[in-house]
């Protein structure tokens, strides 16, 4: 896979992704999460 880097730290709704990438056929959100999660700030 080949990504291109659109944005970092970009809101997306009340939330924002550590980085947005694409590719030529999708749009790919990159969360970093270096302690222990719950998956609670994805909703």
């Amino acid at each position: 896979m080949s990504l291109e880097l659109v944005a970092t730290e970009q809101y997306i709704g009340p939330f924002r992704a550590d980085i947005i990438a694409q590719d030529e056929d999708a749009e790919v959100i990159i969360e970093n999460q270096l302690d222990a999660t719950d998956h609670r700030h994805l909703c």
